[in-house]
């Protein structure tokens, strides 16, 4: 697979449309009452293990929609529902992950262009997070992709590449 990043125009478009935590129409600094939904991750959730990793995973767009505005201090539910629609549905990109006990596949969909992978992986853990090394022979050599997994559910994870320039990350839903 190759390495990617979120498109800028979404993130610009979220920051010009999202409001931040506290801030309320009309000027009162009163903080919202309402928490993000991938916000409200049980703090009892057992750390992830390469057991619970195995299967088949594809990218949430609204989760991480949510999660990306939520760690820049944006509100994405303070959005008009229709202009959260547009915002999921403009994320033109779709990822679909299956993970077995040594090898991995990928399709990665941006727009009109679809990357397929395929490879072995390692997973180490890193306390409450895994480490997954993904491998794959290109036609150029050896591609790795380093990732950091969080558990945030029993069908929810945080997947962070951890070799891009700036932040990346995917919530990924159990298929």
């Amino acid at each position: 697979m190759k390495r990617f990043l979120v498109p800028a125009m979404l993130f610009l478009f979220l920051v010009s449309q999202c409001r931040t935590p506290g801030s309320r129409p009309g000027g009162s600094s009163e903080p919202d009452k309402v928490p993000s939904r991938i916000d409200n991750v049980t703090v009892q959730e057992p750390p992830a293990t390469a057991e619970w990793l195995y299967g088949s995973w594809r990218i949430d767009k609204r989760a991480t929609l949510e999660r990306m505005a939520r760690e820049n201090n944006m509100d994405f539910d303070s959005l008009p529902p229709e202009t959260r629609e547009e915002a999921v549905n403009g994320f033109n990109m779709d990822f679909h992950l299956t993970l077995g006990p040594v090898n991995w596949k990928g399709i990665l969909q941006e727009g009109a262009k679809r990357t397929e992978g395929e490879g072995t992986h390692s997973i180490v853990s890193q306390g409450d997070a895994l480490l997954l090394t993904m491998n794959e022979n290109t036609g150029s050599g050896l591609s790795t992709n380093r990732l950091r997994i969080l558990r945030l559910e029993e069908n929810l994870l945080k997947m962070i590449f951890l070799d891009e320039d700036e932040p990346v990350f995917f919530i990924l839903r159990r298929q």
